[in-house]
């Protein structure tokens, strides 16, 4: 994930300029297992500051049959938090006449919290925040989702 921090980065905190406001961004792969494992891509962008609305379609590897896609929702059983760091992530899969979904709470930030897969840290001055998973201010086990 890849969001506009609270700060520029500059001295002195100055405001974002218009002109190097982003829209916030998710990016991630969905390993389905199986015979043969499939990695579905899935992204989009949203206004900073929010969570998208509906559901967005990952992109399917080649070969590859049925659908994958997923949404995000605020996550507030923590307290009210930035949105794009405490959300739930919910995963549909389509083969045929088969649905599957399920979800997970993800937060950031704190190793602390079982939902903490995210680690967020501010970069160079107008990078914003980038996120990943795994790393030292997160849950040190997998993310997993499990369909039904």
């Amino acid at each position: 994930m890849h969001i506009m921090s609270a700060s520029t980065g500059l001295p002195g905190n100055p405001p974002w300029p218009e002109s190097r406001r982003f829209d916030s961004t998710i990016d991630f792969d969905i390993v389905l297992p199986g015979a043969a494992a499939q990695t579905w891509n899935c992204q989009t962008h949203f206004p900073n500051g929010t969570l998208p609305v509906g559901v967005a379609a990952c992109t399917a590897p080649a070969g590859a049959v049925g659908s994958v896609a997923f949404g995000m929702e605020v996550y507030t059983g923590l307290g009210i938090r930035r949105p794009e760091l405490s959300f739930v992530l919910g995963v549909e899969r389509g083969v045929a006449e088969e649905q599957l979904s399920g979800e997970v709470i993800i937060t950031a930030n704190d190793p602390s919290e079982s939902s903490s897969y995210l680690t967020c840290l501010g970069g160079a001055p107008f990078d914003g925040l980038r996120c990943q998973i795994g790393s030292y201010l997160s849950v040190r086990s997998e993310l997993v989702i499990v369909g039904q």
